[in-house]
C-alpha cells in the first residue's frame, strides 16, 4: 500500500467545506497508488459512459482502481451524496487554490479514478527549508569545532617548538638528576620542555618516584620521558614500591 501525505493546506480548500466531498476525497487518497499515464486519458461522466471532453496529459497521477460505488462504500456515506461528491470533485472549481486542471481534484477514467494533483502534493516537502537550515547550522558548528581543535594543536606545537629553540645548552640540575635516573633516555629536549613546565612539588615527586617505579620493568614497557612527565605518572600506583610490603597482605 502506498504512503499518503496530506497537505495541511487542504484545511483552507473548498474541498474541506462539504463533509461528503471531503470524506470521498480523503478516502480516494487512501485508496490511490502512484500511476504513470503513458498517453492522454479522457474523463468519463460519473453516472454514465459519456466522455466529458476533458483530457489529461501523460504524466504521474494517483490511480484508484475502483468504481464509484466502491469509493462511496469505503467512505461510508449515502450513495446519492457520494455520487454528487464525485461529480463535484471532477468538475471545474474557479475558487480552487490549485489552478491546474481547472480546479478539478479527481476524474473518472477507464478502470477507475485519477487523482490529478496526487504526485504534486506527494512530492511536496514543507520541511525541506527548515531541514536545510538545520543541516547548514550543524555543518557550521562542526567546522568551528574542527577549526578550534586545529588552532589549539597548532598553538601547542608552535609553543613547544619555540621552547625547544630557546633550550639552553646547559640544563638545570634537577632535570639532569631526572635524566640520569630515568631508565629510558629519548627526546631529551622535549623532555626538558615538559620538565620546565612542572611545579617544584611535582618535580620533587617525580625524582622520588623514578627511584623505584621502573626498577624491574623491561625497557620496552617504560614510557618515553615526555609521556611520563605529561601524564604525571608519579601519581599512579607504583607497583615496584609495593614489592617490599607484599608479605603484609599474605
Amino acid at each position: 500500500m502506498a504512503f499518503v501525505k496530506l497537505d495541511c493546506g487542504i484545511l483552507n480548500s473548498t474541498t474541506w467545506v462539504e463533509k461528503d466531498v471531503r470524506d470521498v476525497f480523503i478516502t480516494s487518497l487512501l485508496m490511490a497508488s502512484p500511476y504513470e499515464a503513458k498517453e492522454e486519458m479522457e474523463q468519463i461522466e460519473v453516472r454514465s459512459l459519456e466522455r466529458t471532453g476533458f483530457t489529461v496529459q501523460p504524466g504521474w497521477y494517483g490511480f484508484v482502481p475502483s468504481a464509484s460505488f466502491g469509493i462511496i462504500r469505503q467512505a461510508m456515506i449515502d450513495e446519492a451524496a457520494g455520487m454528487l461528491a464525485l461529480e463535484k470533485l471532477g468538475s471545474e472549481d474557479p475558487e480552487s487554490r490549485s489552478p491546474e486542471f481547472g480546479g478539478r481534484r479527481m476524474i473518472r477514467v477507464d478502470g477507475g479514478f485519477l487523482i490529478l494533483n496526487y504526485q504534486k502534493y506527494r512530492d511536496k516537502d514543507h520541511t525541506a527549508a527548515e531541514r536545510q537550515r538545520r543541516y547548514r547550522e550543524r555543518q557550521k558548528e562542526l567546522r568551528r569545532d574542527v577549526d578550534a581543535v586545529t588552532r589549539n594543536i597548532t598553538q601547542e606545537e608552535e609553543e613547544e617548538e619555540a621552547e625547544l629553540k630557546q633550550t639552553p645548552k646547559s640544563y638545570d640540575s634537577d632535570f639532569l638528576e631526572f635524566w640520569e635516573k630515568y631508565p629510558r633516555k629519548e627526546d631529551k629536549k622535549k623532555a626538558l620542555v615538559a620538565w620546565k613546565r612542572l611545579s617544584k612539588t611535582n618535580k620533587e615527586k617525580a625524582l622520588k618516584d623514578i627511584e623505584s617505579r621502573y626498577s624491574e620493568t623491561e625497557r620496552k614497557f617504560i614510557p618515553l620521558p615526555t609521556t611520563y612527565i605529561h601524564g604525571e605518572r608519579w601519581d599512579d600506583v607504583n607497583q615496584g614500591s609495593m614489592h617490599d610490603d607484599v608479605g603484609i597482605y599474605q
